[in-house]
């Protein structure tokens, strides 16, 4: 099985060493793994990497990513031979979509199968979910006939009221050494904030290599806006996993002491080095894990939650190009 190499120890420098990948810091060698047993390697703020060890992730096909100290995917490089060439109608029909009616729908169903993974996760913990069920029933009720603009900003009202209700249900799940106020993305400076946004890093991760296979515009929207350096598309098509995350991090929490597995970083708290190379590699058991689905070409009933995010990018980019009639996400 093929593990994540993460590089989260300030002043780490990623490099070659008889063609394997190899860590360093202060010229000393912390460790070394063939490239065929990485799945993908993870650099943070204060790590840096050599081309040739670039080369050799192309090569065996490693995807690259860059995230920010508080776990923000920032790139993720894609070997090239995994693109191909641009399939030009299918970026053509993302970008006619807001003027087809299918851009309405899509975001619909991708707001809808977000809810409705949120209200199966808190009913599983025996909370109640009345707000999420209503949120459903407003959703259905906002009419196609809104201009684009207004018709998104009403999902998005929607999503932020439902998601405040939701992570107030979700943090008082964990003990209370783990409790922040609130939920926080940028520049958290909570264990469990930041232990999601690393999280949900490779989520997006996952994502962005698929739309990227599947030939589409990564900053191209349906429910989120466009805005300057924000994968607006990777936003959208993570929202029905989040959940799986969710679900992840609860479980895996057992396993942390609030006082050894995290360390300080200026002002803000992050898991260790050696913490945050065990949490990758559980993580992507996760996404390894298999569950009842029928794949796109019905070879068998269990697929792995990675492919199955994968097809669901496919299913996307078919219905656009008018290849399917409709096009409903996976809700695990």
């Amino acid at each position: 099985m093929k593990n994540p190499l993460v590089l989260s120890d300030f002043g780490e420098y990623l490099g070659t060493r008889s063609q394997n990948l190899a860590v360093f810091k202060n010229r000393e060698l912390k460790r070394e793994i063939p490239a065929r047993q990485v799945c993908s390697v993870l650099l943070f703020d204060g790590n840096s990497v050599s081309t040739d060890a670039l080369s050799l992730c192309a090569i065996d096909e490693v995807s690259v990513m860059v995230l920010s100290r508080n776990g923000k995917l920032m790139s993720c490089t894609v070997p090239f031979n995994e693109n191909g060439n641009a399939h030009l109608q299918t970026r053509l029909a993302q970008y006619r979509s807001t003027e087809n009616g299918k851009a309405k729908k899509i975001a619909k169903s991708l707001l809808s199968a977000k809810i409705q993974s949120q209200k199966i996760f808190l009913e599983s913990k025996g909370l109640e979910t009345d707000k999420h069920k209503c949120a459903l029933n407003k959703i259905l009720r906002i009419p196609e006939t809104l201009d684009y603009e207004q018709f998104r900003t009403h999902l998005m009202t929607i999503e932020a009221k439902t998601s405040k209700i939701y992570f107030q249900k979700y943090i008082a799940l964990f003990p209370r050494a783990f409790q922040p106020q609130k939920r926080e993305k940028y520049k958290a400076n909570h264990k469990l904030n930041n232990l999601l946004n690393f999280a949900y890093s490779f989520l997006a991760n996952e994502v962005f290599k698929a739309s990227l296979i599947s030939h589409l515009d990564t900053h191209f929207g349906f429910l989120h806006s466009e805005q300057y350096l924000k994968p607006s598309l990777v936003c959208d098509l993570e929202e029905p996993f989040r959940t799986l995350i969710d679900r992840f991090v609860l479980e895996y929490i057992t396993n942390l002491d609030p006082e050894t597995s995290f360390h300080d970083i200026g002002n803000r708290v992050f898991l260790t080095p050696k913490e945050a190379q065990k949490f990758a590699s559980e993580l992507n058991k996760t996404f390894e894990n298999k569950i009842d689905h029928r794949r796109i070409k019905n070879f068998g009933n269990k697929t792995q939650i990675r492919t199955v995010i994968r097809e669901d990018v496919i299913k996307l980019a078919q219905y656009l190009r008018g290849d399917q009639t409709d096009f409903k996400p996976t809700i695990i």
